[in-house]
């Protein structure tokens, strides 16, 4: 006799369904983000890194803070999810407001990396996994242009990087 001690499913909450729903929303605009997670379906795509991108993300986000308005957490796991989106979701317009998030660039984390990186995570055991990497990297002209667009945009607002962060991606 078998007896099966694993806890009882937790019940889908409202605050589940923002943070799915923001999930989805975030895959659908970071195709490299389905990529990271093992999501087919995006995998010849990027994100748009012009600044019109830039804002989709910002909307997004104002779409899921405006969701989860007024939602009370049911459970400690609502209570946690609630506040880290708030936390995130309020820390990503604040920096968008300040305009910063065009200028993303540094020599760990941006999109100077991004763009490269996801080739890393790619699978390439068949024949359809080099058709995939073939078709992402068609697009990295593309996603070098959107970011390029920021970039300047950033500049043109007075918002650069670091020489040293310049120079260091360069390299």
């Amino acid at each position: 006799m078998t007896t099966d001690t694993s806890p009882a499913a937790r019940p889908h909450t409202r605050i589940d369904a923002v943070a799915d729903d923001y999930t989805e929303t975030l895959i659908r605009l970071n195709p490299s983000f389905a990529t990271t997670l093992g999501i087919p379906g995006h995998e010849t795509e990027y994100q748009d890194f012009s600044p019109a991108g830039i804002a989709g993300f910002a909307e997004a986000a104002r779409k899921a803070l405006a969701d989860l308005e007024g939602l009370e957490p049911e459970d400690d796991v609502d209570a946690v999810t609630l506040d880290a989106m708030q936390e995130r979701l309020g820390l990503q317009l604040l920096i968008h407001a300040s305009g910063w998030d065009y200028a993303d660039l540094n020599n760990i984390a941006s999109p100077a990396q991004d763009i490269r990186a996801i080739f890393d995570l790619m699978p390439t055991e068949t024949e359809q996994d080099w058709r995939h990497i073939a078709g992402r990297a068609a697009n990295v002209p593309a996603a070098l242009r959107g970011y390029t667009e920021s970039l300047r945009q950033a500049k043109d607002a007075g918002r650069v990087a670091a020489a040293r962060q310049v120079n260091i991606v360069i390299e």
